[in-house]
Formats: structure tokens, C-alpha cells, sequence
């Protein structure tokens, strides 16, 4: 195809979109969503969770105040960060303060096809250009001309489970939530920038994660045939107890099993052991990041909505830290998901006397 053919093509069948998501929402699916509150809750299960102690938050914040603060929710479970954000650009007035926690859900959805993944990828690559970006944000309507054409996925209303995520093939398992990591970042990078523009200001939370589970399936071939034996000499160090044979040896099969969630599962529980609190809770990331079948949420998440954070200038909470810290005295979680009630209180306090600060009160 000519450069003049594939324009005409890209100007009929694009959408003028600035970041090329590879899906398109139905028009009115969430049509003209109105809220007169100052604090918004938005986001997936865990924020649908936070938001049924939005009362107790509110009386927190007002304090002596004879008005208390509004705070409302559009969080809903089964949501990823994609509907949020539609649901944001639908709001006909942006509250003060938004309040988004967007991790468990976020690979659940299909939004994409599979087939066409190089040229989403590519279409993402070219998004990431800093010369793009700032062409685009001057004239947005170019975008449809700088993007390969992608048959998108219409989304309404429902959301269409990702079925084949969950069949238990690894390298599908992997590549799909590739996708799903750089759409989130791209997406949470509007979210922030649409947010801050008209003057909202947005507190990320992490989301919690049950450091203590171990991981479901670590990845085929992750862990060097060679190094068996000693990944079964360290679980039974562990289980008479010499924490430090068991670390001398699973120091090296760290080193030599990088990608091996079990090993660094194995890890975890040495340092915690150990006292090694920190080296603990990275090697529970480790393990979780690499599992081959983790449904639930996932540390790549975090730290994607740490460091686009930081990048946009905000503050977050770091909940799954907190949690980690709550868990070595505590039992924190009422099943493989939610902590127990007491600890959304602890963050109620944490936002409040956040957003007391912001507010000044």
C-alpha cells in the first residue's frame, strides 16, 4: 500500500482516540453521569469494598464541621481501570478529590484481540514517543493517522470475561497480561491527566496483596533441572527449622531460578524468618509477579500505579505494604482476598488524615 492509501485508510477506519486503546465503548454506555460529591470513589472490587465504609470516612474527615463531606462511589467489582476511566470522562462534573484503587480486575476483561497484538504493541510503542505525545496533545484529531488500523472490540454495558486466560496455557497466560500491563499503563496515564487538568486530585491506593498464599503455578521450565535437589533440601531445612541452611541455599537458586515463583515464595518465608523484612516482602512480589496463574491482584499493578504516581507528582497509599507490615503480627485477611474489616478501618484513617491535609481542616 501507497503512504497515500494507508492514510485514507487510517482517516475512514481510525478512531481519533490520543492513546490507540484496541477497544471503542458503545455511544450512552455510560452516559452523562452526574454526582454532586466532593470525594469520589472509583475503581474495581477493592474500591467497591472501601466504599461500604464511606460513611465512617466522611465522619472522620468532617470532624467538627457542621456539614459533613460527601463521598459517593462508582466503584464496582469485575471493573478494570478501562471502565473507570469512561465513566470518569462521563462525569459532568469532576469531585474534588478522587479516590481509585485498580488492580484485581484489570485482567479479567477481554479488550483486545489476541491476533492483533503486534500492531497494538506497535500503536503503543509509537503512543510512548515523547514527540507524539506532544504532537497529539496540540492537534488531537491527527491521532487517527499515526496508528495501524485495529479491528476494535466493542464494549457496552457487560463485561466479557477473558475465558482463555484461565485454560491453564502459560505462554497465553503471559502474553496476555503483557497486554494488559501496558494498556493499564497507558490508561492510568489519561486517568491522571484528565483528573488533574480540571483541578481533581487523585489519591492512588495500592491494593493488598496475600503475601502469605503460595503461588499457583510456577512457570514450566523456570526452575533449572539441576537445582531440584536443592530446592527440596531447602523446603526440608525450613521444616526442621535452620532458617539459615535454608537461606545459604536459597540465596543461590534465586539466582540461578530468577523467574521460578516458588523459589522466591521459598525466599520469603526464610527472610521473614530471618527477620529480613524488606529482602521478605520482595521475594512475596517476586513470587506473586511470576505466577503463572495468579487471578487475583498482582504486583506489577502496583507498581505501575507507583510510578505513574510519582511521574504525575501525586501521593499515593501504599496499602499492600501496610497490610505486609500489618501481617507479621497479625492475622490480617478473612480469605485469599479481603483483609479483615479492622484494617479497611486503618485505611480509613490514613485517607482521612489525607485528605484533612489537602483540605486543610
Amino acid at each position: 500500500m501507497t503512504p497515500i492509501t494507508i492514510l485514507t485508510y487510517r482517516h475512514f477506519n481510525n478512531d481519533s482516540s490520543i492513546t490507540p486503546y484496541p477497544y471503542i465503548f458503545k455511544p450512552k454506555t455510560y452516559a452523562s453521569i452526574e454526582t454532586d460529591a466532593s470525594v469520589l470513589i472509583m475503581g474495581d472490587a477493592f474500591a467497591a469494598r472501601l466504599a461500604s465504609f464511606k460513611s465512617g470516612l466522611a465522619t472522620k474527615i468532617s470532624g467538627d464541621i457542621k456539614k459533613t463531606l460527601t463521598i459517593e462511589s462508582l466503584a464496582k467489582p469485575g471493573e478494570g481501570l478501562h471502565r473507570t476511566l469512561e465513566k470518569l470522562k462521563n462525569l459532568k462534573r469532576l469531585p474534588l478529590i478522587i479516590i481509585l484503587m485498580s488492580n484485581i480486575d484489570n485482567h479479567k476483561e477481554l479488550v483486545f484481540r489476541p491476533s492483533e497484538s503486534s500492531d497494538i504493541y506497535e500503536n503503543l510503542k509509537i503512543y510512548e514517543n515523547p514527540l507524539i505525545q506532544s504532537i497529539l496533545m496540540i492537534f488531537p484529531s491527527l491521532a487517527k493517522y499515526f496508528y495501524h488500523h485495529v479491528n476494535y472490540v466493542e464494549l457496552d454495558n457487560t463485561i466479557k470475561i477473558n475465558k482463555s486466560i484461565s485454560t491453564g496455557d502459560e505462554i497465553l497466560y503471559q502474553q496476555h497480561m503483557q497486554m494488559y500491563f501496558k494498556l493499564y499503563s497507558a490508561t492510568l496515564n489519561e486517568f491522571f491527566t484528565y483528573a488533574t487538568k480540571r483541578n481533581s486530585i487523585v489519591i492512588p491506593i495500592t491494593s493488598p496483596i496475600h503475601h502469605k498464599l503460595k503461588p499457583k503455578k510456577s512457570c514450566y521450565g523456570s526452575l533449572a533441572p539441576d537445582t531440584q535437589n536443592n530446592f527440596q533440601q531447602a523446603i526440608k531445612l525450613i521444616n526442621e527449622r535452620d532458617f539459615k541452611s535454608a537461606f545459604n541455599i536459597a540465596k543461590d537458586l534465586v539466582l540461578i531460578n530468577s523467574s521460578h515463583a516458588a523459589t522466591h515464595f521459598l525466599n520469603g518465608l526464610i527472610n521473614e524468618r530471618l527477620n529480613n523484612y524488606r529482602a521478605a516482602y520482595r521475594s512475596f512480589l517476586n513470587a506473586k509477579a511470576y505466577d503463572c496463574a495468579n487471578d487475583g491482584v498482582h504486583p506489577i499493578f502496583n507498581e505501575i500505579l507507583k510510578d505513574k504516581t510519582s511521574l504525575f507528582g501525586l501521593e499515593y497509599i501504599d496499602y499492600d505494604r501496610f497490610i505486609y507490615d500489618q501481617s507479621l503480627k497479625n492475622n490480617v485477611f478473612l480469605d485469599e482476598t479481603y483483609p479483615q474489616d479492622l484494617f479497611f478501618q486503618r485505611l480509613n484513617d490514613m485517607l482521612a488524615n489525607k485528605i484533612k491535609n489537602l483540605l486543610k481542616l
